[in-house]
């Protein structure tokens, strides 16, 4: 963790920690139009842009969730109409029952569709950690189509100073 030092007349930022001395701050704008509460207001935000996969997911255990509790549900209660129909047929209410909950939960989607959105809200705390923000899975999706990666290390965006001393190009291999 960092330690920024901030002089006299220099900005600070909502989040900092004194922990030195004794300061006196001069508030020039509300908490809402802060840098802090931008930020809070993307993580919060983040789990509303879905990725192409998680979007899939939510629409196939639509679907795939009723059909399997209807079949589980079939299962247990299909063989009492064939017994009442078939007297030869013995139910035992019991067995058939084991035999749904078997089917329910051997067929029950429960890993896949909680592996997809919990990867992509993994990958989001992971890089926020490493202080890299990311607005939603669909951008954590956009990320990995990236194969080159530019930095201003002459200032000329950040300070201002519109002059190139010098470039150098780098390939990383995937």
């Amino acid at each position: 963790h960092a330690i920024a030092e901030t002089g006299s007349g220099e900005e600070v930022l909502a989040g900092m920690i004194v922990t030195d001395k004794v300061i006196r701050l001069e508030v020039t704008k509300p908490f809402d139009k802060s840098a802090l509460e931008r930020i809070l207001d993307l993580v919060q935000h983040a789990t509303e842009r879905k990725a192409p996969a998680e979007l899939f997911i939510r629409r196939f255990a639509r679907i795939y969730t009723p059909v399997v509790f209807l079949l589980a549900l079939s299962i247990m209660l299909l063989p009492a109409l064939v017994a009442a129909f078939h007297p030869g047929f013995d139910y035992f209410f019991k067995d058939w029952a084991y035999r749904g909950l078997v089917f329910l939960v051997i067929s029950c989607p429960c890993a896949l569709v909680i592996s997809v959105p919990l990867g992509y809200f993994g990958g989001i705390g992971a890089a926020s950690r490493k202080g890299i923000l990311f607005k939603g899975g669909n951008y954590l999706d956009a990320i990995t189509h990236v194969n080159t990666v530019v930095f201003d290390k002459t200032g000329t965006l950040t300070t201002g100073h519109f002059q190139v001393f010098s470039m150098e190009a780098d390939t990383v291999s995937s």
